[in-house]
């Protein structure tokens, strides 16, 4: 073979082993491209999945906790925000008084296992002098109401029925009813008749364990009287509001079997680990029905002449108010 062939066969061998490099290259390149592409189609999946499975989660804890801690509160506005497996919601706990949505705190929580850095904020102002009473308020401003256990004996009764002259004549009112003892729904019917002409927005039950009334008792016993009363955060009872004859209860105390069964139904299934230790606490007390509970009180709504009806009731132990607004044209 000449010099020419060997030269010619080489420039051949080498332009075809460059051909099946970089065709292999070329090969290797899409492959990996596409594991990629699948790959991240795949986290992206995953991603989504995790994040929509947590937020329902977290979206249906957040209700369960608002119900338990804010009589007739609930959530106004959530704005989720998702990341790498995880994320933050901000929210609004509001009431709705006289029509109008009253915002009392903006929230903010984080969920998943790769959650955002979240900055921390401080409430410093949560608690005001009024008339020596103390009045705890939402972080918005608004004032907490106060509620009197009918089996403790307080030292001093806040009424604030007494003050219904100082309240503007046009302003709808919420309103904390304290009753001055127990009762079962088939006692209340007097009660109720008198309260046809507000809207009852929530229903107070007795659900405090031993521990929690001893609690209550020694506050009683060693703080000053006008410091004392439970929280309306720390109260569990039942919301009743606009969905039962616009609130009127006495023609709607029929209602009340049902709301209560849904009401235990929703504490035994309730992710919530507090709601399922109270659902527990009631059936050993032997109140699974809700002719055995008893009626502590009542949160209710209406403008000052209408509350002023139920001035001087003998029922009435005490009395705070609530949100105060203008009525909604």
């Amino acid at each position: 073979m000449s010099k020419f062939d060997d030269d010619f066969e080489n420039s051949f061998n080498n332009d075809s082993l460059e051909k099946t490099v970089k065709k292999a290259k070329r090969k290797s390149f899409i492959r990996n491209t596409f594991i990629v592409i699948i790959t991240l189609v795949v986290c992206i999946f995953i991603n989504s999945i995790y994040n929509i499975t947590s937020i329902n989660k977290l979206d249906e804890s957040l209700d369960e906790e608002v119900e338990s801690s804010v009589p007739t509160g609930y959530i106004s506005k959530a704005n989720y925000t998702a990341g790498i497996l995880g994320g933050k919601v901000e929210y609004n706990i509001s009431k709705n008084i006289g029509g109008r949505v009253v915002t009392l705190e903006n929230k903010t929580k984080t969920f998943g296992i790769n959650p955002p850095m979240v900055g921390l904020t401080k409430a410093y102002q949560d608690f005001v002098n009024d008339d020596s009473w103390g009045v705890n308020l939402w972080d918005n401003g608004y004032r907490k109401m106060l509620f009197f256990h009918p089996k403790i004996k307080y030292k001093k009764y806040k009424n604030d029925l007494a003050n219904m002259e100082d309240m503007d004549d046009e302003k709808i009112i919420e309103m904390a009813i304290s009753l001055d003892k127990a009762y079962k729904i088939d006692e209340i019917v007097d009660i109720a008749f008198d309260l046809r002409n507000l809207s009852t927005k929530w229903i107070w039950l007795d659900t405090f364990n031993k521990q929690e009334m001893n609690e209550y008792k020694q506050e009683v016993n060693e703080y000053d009287p006008k410091s004392c009363g439970i929280n309306e955060s720390e109260v569990k009872g039942l919301n009743y509001g606009y969905s039962y004859n616009n609130g009127n209860i006495y023609q709607g105390i029929n209602y009340f079997n049902g709301i209560y069964n849904n009401w235990m139904d929703s504490l035994k299934e309730s992710r919530n680990k507090d709601s399922n230790k109270l659902y527990d606490y009631l059936i050993s007390e032997g109140k699974k029905s809700s002719k055995n509970i008893e009626i502590l009180g009542f949160i209710v709504e209406g403008s000052k002449e209408e509350l002023e009806l139920l001035l001087d009731k003998s029922y009435i132990k005490g009395a705070t108010f609530g949100i105060a607004v203008d009525p909604l044209y």
